[in-house]
């Protein structure tokens, strides 16, 4: 089954960090709830598995980063 990974990460002064713990989704057009969810690892990076062919609408919710 296809799979869709990725990274979450914030732009700060010039540089990029991981976003750990951010809820990412994906949404078929025809689905009012998300097919699919993962959270972030501590890298930022997520992995959104068993999905079936066909084009969805990805999302990303959490707490914004505190510096």
């Amino acid at each position: 089954m296809p799979r869709i990974t990725g990274k979450v990460l914030i732009h700060q002064n010039d540089t990029s960090k991981p976003l750990p713990g951010i809820l990412v989704g994906v949404l078929s057009a025809s689905a009012p709830h998300p097919d699919v969810a993962a959270k972030t690892n501590a890298a930022g990076d997520y992995t959104l598995d068993g999905l079936a062919p066909g084009t969805y609408v990805i999302g990303a919710a959490g707490a914004q980063a505190k510096t």
